[in-house]
């Protein structure tokens, strides 16, 4: 016992060690609730997000802007500059004129910052291509936000950049799925309620490490059990009647 004691000691002064084994048939043994917080948590978050939660429906209309050529240039220079006016065309899609514009010709009950979180957009490498994407609730207002979108920036850019070669490359669709599924919700929080559950049975196992019973001597101590005695508490003495 003395030999088990210094042993223990030695052990916490250097760090704690931790057995894999011990920890893995703890882990195999709250298998089943952990699989049941999975599938608990899988279901409940399929069933939000078919009834109550709403879903993202994102609708992309492009756009090919093509600069105007510059006397005594080349193409190659002309290919360099539209890169680099790629990202003014950008900034400027994203501007406060541009998005209030769409925001009052809808009647929104959004602010600039708010809807301009629902707005992408994005320039594909080497291309004079710009995409424009909307989210919304309802498809069919996503498609409408992204071509009214696309039309006031083009004019903006027209107007505010002398630029007349921007023609729609492809047009805005309709969005008959949603960015993410209700299923696919489901798998991902099943996914992360299995992996907090099982973190959380590996942290009790780290943090509680009282011995309560003859198998946790045997297994922490090294000790083998040759009998135990019940201990029922202190007993408290009874008052006598008078």
């Amino acid at each position: 016992m003395r030999d088990s004691v210094e042993q223990l000691s030695v052990i916490g002064s250097h760090g704690i060690t931790i057995d894999f084994k011990a920890l893995f048939m703890e882990l195999l043994d709250k298998i089943l609730i952990i699989l049941f917080a999975g599938i608990f948590c899988g279901l409940l978050t399929y069933l939000a997000c078919s009834t109550v939660i709403p879903l993202d429906y994102e609708s992309t209309t492009k756009i090919y802007i093509m600069p105007q050529e510059t006397a005594g240039q080349s193409s190659y220079v002309d290919l360099e500059v539209g890169s680099l006016l790629t990202t003014d065309y950008i900034e400027l899609i994203q501007g406060r004129d541009v998005v209030e514009q769409v925001i009052s010709y809808y009647n929104l009950d959004l602010t600039y910052e708010r809807f301009l979180g629902k707005v992408t957009v994005n320039n594909p490498t080497d291309t004079r291509i710009i995409e424009i994407s909307v989210k919304d609730e309802d498809p069919y207002l996503a498609r409408n936000l992204a071509i009214y979108l696309r039309d006031v920036a083009t004019a903006a850019i027209e107007a505010g950049m002398g630029i007349e070669g921007i023609t729609v490359w492809e047009e805005a669709n309709l969005p008959l799925q949603p960015n993410i599924t209700a299923p696919a919700w489901a798998v991902l929080s099943a996914c992360a309620a299995v992996f907090l559950s099982a973190l959380v049975v590996v942290v009790r196992y780290l943090v509680i490490d009282k011995i309560v019973s003859a198998d946790d001597v045997e297994e922490r101590l090294g000790l083998i059990v040759l009998g135990t005695i019940s201990y029922e508490g202190r007993r408290q003495p009874k008052r006598e009647r008078r």
